[in-house]
């Protein structure tokens, strides 16, 4: 190799290393705000001047800055839609920094107008005694800076943004007044097993000031499941970031509820169904519209073919299976009631076929002719309705590829209480599928496999509670919906609302 292609090598090494370094430079950064603004909250706590909060549009501003940071340092899409979210999330930091919140801290933002940049309020701030205040915003200022091509100061480069951010994080974190009782609280967190965040803990200001209003509750989820160890999904916090300005614009209500829209939609692409979930504003209930069959003589041969297989093996009790058995009880259901319904066909044909699959390697059934005629049914069936039904064949290899999680703890309370009112709020149809799934989902992720291995909800119930749950929520974006329902039925509209609101986050925390 020559001299000049090894120096080649070598350069683009070095600027590879350099480049490792300053990304983790700005994550350090990053943390030392996150926390230091944990420890705060948007409270003042300089005696000076008294019992002093953030406006409500400011502290938006800098969860807005902190979630985008976070996202772009974990490695957003580089596109040019993120760019622009990056760029115009440090323009309303700044504007919310200087002017929103005068009205209430009017004496000591007039001070930090110097220099009009964050460039010259990070001076100020360096010196200021009460700068865990007043100076995370402008260190999460410099700090997008140093993150975004498009934003210019005087010529000031990112590197010097960046450097000017790691001695004002050094200087937020390093002298918070609560940071050595914060570090007492987690050790002894940690000595008693309790999360950082059990409310033990008191001196999280800001999740203190999260519990104050419902629309904090993404922020408050958002912050404890890095405080936890356990952040939230990555994607939906990049959809999250993305938000439009005029929305971030209106407040945290309506941050919250466009928050609440896309988890919903973000759902549905992990829990897909080829079905709609429709609202009728006659009986005020939800009913389910399958989709068209494509091949009407096709979809009825299949049927029969699976309904002979499992006579057969239910004419001899040797098979092991009898008109009791769960698998036999799911077949009759698709033959008597999703006759026209492919999406659920399929469900039905996969569902057992694995049962059945199980069973007989764990020797609970034989490898009898009849039963092996009745799997090879099953699997052919769901092939061909797969093949003629691109959208079912589509969400097969979604459904496929995801690994559902064990439900979380209270989950299955959650589940319990919520089946009633699903049930009161959906026509019979549905109401009688919500009384199978949820109870088939509780049972089979509470109770032990034989295999010793841990329960986990079954796949096809688990998909039909919560992509329909979604859809549920994006039909109570409609006020008049939310109204029909709350006329008819004893059902109260917050409740409901926040119900299905809290299905769509167990469903994202199972996918």
């Amino acid at each position: 190799m020559s001299n000049a292609g090894s120096g080649t090598i070598g350069a683009k090494k070095e600027a590879q290393d350099n480049e490792r370094v300053s990304l983790g430079s700005k994550r350090v950064i990053w943390e030392r705000v996150f926390y230091a603004f944990a420890l705060s909250g948007p409270y003042c706590s300089y005696e000076r001047y008294g019992q002093l909060v953030l406006a409500q549009t400011t502290t938006l501003a800098l969860l807005r800055a902190l979630l985008t940071a976070h996202t772009e340092l974990q490695g957003a899409l580089p596109n040019s839609t993120f760019a622009e979210a990056l760029a115009d999330t440090s323009l309303n930091l700044h504007q919310s920094l200087i002017q929103d919140d005068n009205a209430e801290i009017a004496s000591s933002f007039a001070k930090a107008r110097v220099g009009g940049s964050p460039y010259g309020r990070g001076e100020y701030f360096a010196a200021l005694k009460n700068r865990d205040f007043f100076g995370i915003g402008d260190t999460l200022g410099l700090l997008l800076a140093s993150l975004s091509d498009e934003i210019d100061y005087n010529t000031i480069s990112a590197e010097e943004f960046g450097e000017i951010a790691r001695t004002s994080s050094w200087n937020l974190l390093a002298g918070h007044y609560h940071r050595e009782e914060f570090l007492k609280g987690m050790e002894e967190a940690e000595s008693r097993g309790l999360p950082i965040t059990s409310p033990d803990n008191s001196k999280l200001l800001l999740l203190k000031y999260f519990s104050k209003r419902k629309y904090w509750s993404f922020w408050r989820e958002w912050y404890q499941g890095f405080l936890d160890g356990n952040p939230m999904d990555r994607e939906l916090q990049r959809r999250v970031a993305l938000i439009e300005d005029p929305i971030w614009e209106s407040g945290p209500g309506a941050v919250a509820k466009e928050i609440e829209r896309i988890r919903a939609e973000y759902l549905l692409e992990k829990v897909p169904l080829a079905e709609k979930v429709e609202f009728n504003p006659k009986t005020a209930k939800f009913f389910v519209t399958p989709i068209e069959v494509e091949k009407p003589d096709l979809l009825g041969a299949t049927l029969a073919q699976v309904e002979d297989a499992l006579e057969d093996v239910l004419a001899s009790a040797s098979n092991g299976l009898h008109d009791n058995a769960r698998e036999v009880r799911a077949l009759r259901r698709v033959f008597t009631k999703y006759g026209n319904n492919p999406q659920q066909i399929e469900m039905g044909f996969v569902g057992v076929h694995k049962g059945l699959v199980r069973q007989i390697l764990n020797d609970e059934l034989p490898p009898s002719e009849e039963n092996l005629a009745l799997q090879d049914a099953l699997e052919e069936g769901a092939r061909a309705i797969r093949a003629t039904h691109p959208d079912v064949a589509e969400n097969r290899k979604i459904l496929t590829e995801q690994a559902i999680r064990e439900l979380p703890e209270g989950a299955k309370e959650q589940l319990e209480e919520a089946l009633p009112i699903l049930v009161e709020i959906s026509e019979f149809e549905l109401a009688e599928e919500w009384q199978h799934d949820i109870p088939q989902l509780i049972n089979d992720a509470t109770l032990p496999l034989p295999s010793g291995a841990p329960p986990l909800p079954g796949a096809d119930e688990t998909t039909r509670i919560f992509s329909r749950a979604a859809k549920i929520a994006l039909h109570l974006k409609i006020k008049d919906v939310v109204n029909r329902i709350t006329e008819s039925t004893t059902v109260k509209a917050g409740a409901l609302i926040l119900l299905i609101e809290q299905l769509v986050k167990l469903g994202l925390s199972l996918f």
